[in-house]
């Protein structure tokens, strides 16, 4: 492992660079690497953020389709028939039973 040290020490000794030339040469390099990781990191938000935009409107698009089935569903079930709903007078439509509970004149 130090031998790995070595050769890079050595070859940073014997330039004949400066110390601030090769600081800022290094600030440079380290500074591409650092735009090009955080272009990356960019490309990923992006593309995470888009993903979670489809998936809202998917779920919106299945929230509408289920709320309209609902609301069909509701309308097949409990069918109002215009005879029913006319012959349904206010006064003849409810009525008190025993202990207070409000029902139809059929429930009586």
């Amino acid at each position: 492992m130090l031998q790995s040290y070595l050769p890079q020490a050595l070859k940073n000794a014997s330039s004949a660079d400066p110390a601030h030339i090769k600081a800022r040469r290094d600030a440079k390099i380290a500074d591409a690497e650092y735009r090009e990781a955080l272009g990356e990191l960019e490309d990923m938000r992006l593309g995470i953020e888009s993903r979670l935009e489809a998936g809202m409107a998917q779920w919106e698009n299945w929230e509408r389709e289920r709320l309209r089935a609902v609301k069909t569903g509701r309308h097949m079930r409990f069918p109002v028939k215009k005879a029913d709903a006319d012959s349904q007078t206010p006064s003849s439509a409810n009525s008190v039973r025993a202990g207070g509970v409000v029902g139809t004149q059929k429930d009586v």
